[in-house]
């Protein structure tokens, strides 16, 4: 039996009103989230990940931002009447872990007070000593060796990796069915983010949360992700389950990306990609990588249609246009 996607974006867009004009920062993506299954969005800076997870949330400005295109969850349409119907959602049934964790944390309270809001906002506990108990047993499962001692702190007496956990673990709260990590490891070392990811996977995998992973680490993709998407410039240009994708990248663009990955041995030489990012003010028409691609066509400057090369495996491009599958994704 064929079950519906938790998480469902379909043909969405969003053009920010700015000073120098209308600017598209998404354009037409799509993309599913199945129950339980972990999903990474990839790509440079700007290319529209966390705009994408901030359009999900209903975090959008209504008076500068312009939304269309659909979202559902759990069949649920999200855009409708302003955004309203994801306000009950958020925080219950979806949660977000941001990209700074300190940042994120008030630096007027203690760690304490701030995971007893959340957890009574939730309504997991009527008393002060029910909500503590509740937090201990939440920071302790996120691998926090003393919580009473972390719960007394204030958000500057306490480590990065430390303030990662308490995000996390005030994420998990409730188990909700969808997680979206929105760049979890940016301010961490690289051992601390190992240990975010490998915590993330774990109680992901105990409580059957479905992973949205932000990132522009394609390691961190290899390792975490099931399937990935591929964004540039507000478009997704290739979509593929995490071992099709590096083993047979196909758009020139996830190319550039992976031969732009970092390499040991003598000799390597590290290797950029021509150009930069597009002002989406002025964003080039059809596939915006067209004006870096060393494969570019004339007819690039139309909109590729989305090609099913077989095994779910979808690129956005006319070097494979007229393949003999080539159809209109469905998301």
């Amino acid at each position: 039996m064929n079950r519906s996607p938790l998480l469902q974006v379909e043909d969405l867009s969003l053009t920010f009103r700015t000073v120098d004009g209308p600017s598209r920062v998404l354009d037409g993506i799509s993309f599913t989230v199945d129950a339980g299954e972990r999903l990474a969005l990839v790509g440079e800076s700007g290319c529209g990940k966390s705009a994408t997870v901030r359009t999900i949330l209903g975090l959008n400005n209504p008076r500068t931002a312009f939304e269309t295109g659909a979202i559902r969850f759990a069949g649920q349409p999200l855009l409708e009447n302003g955004g309203r119907a994801v306000e009950k959602l958020r925080g219950e049934r979806i949660a977000l872990i941001v990209q700074d964790p300190v940042a994120s944390l008030n630096p007027m309270f203690t760690i304490g007070n701030q995971m007893d809001a959340i957890i009574r906002r939730k309504g997991l506990a009527r008393s002060a000593s029910a909500a503590r108990r509740i937090a201990r047993e939440a920071l302790a499962a996120v691998s926090i060796s003393d919580p009473e001692r972390l719960l007394s702190a204030y958000p500057h007496q306490i480590s990065g990796g430390q303030a990662q956990r308490v995000i996390i673990a005030s994420a998990l709260l409730g188990n909700p069915e969808l997680l979206l990590a929105d760049e979890p490891g940016t301010a961490l070392d690289v051992t601390v983010q190992a240990q975010t990811l490998r915590l993330m996977e774990d109680l992901a995998a105990r409580s059957g949360t479905a992973i949205l992973l932000i990132t522009h680490n394609l390691g961190v993709v290899r390792e975490f992700a099931d399937r990935v998407c591929v964004m540039y410039a507000g478009q997704i240009v290739e979509s593929a389950s995490v071992a099709d994708l590096f083993s047979s990248p196909l758009h020139p663009y996830t190319r550039a990306l992976l031969d732009a990955v970092p390499r040991l041995g003598e000799g390597s030489r590290l290797k950029a990609i021509d150009g930069s990012v597009p002002n989406l003010t002025e964003a080039p028409s059809g596939c915006r990588f067209r004006t870096r691609c060393p494969s570019a066509m004339p007819h690039c400057a139309q909109p590729a249609p989305r090609t099913d090369v077989g095994n779910k495996h979808e690129v956005a491009c006319w070097l494979f246009a007229d393949r003999r599958d080539t159809q209109r994704a469905q998301p």
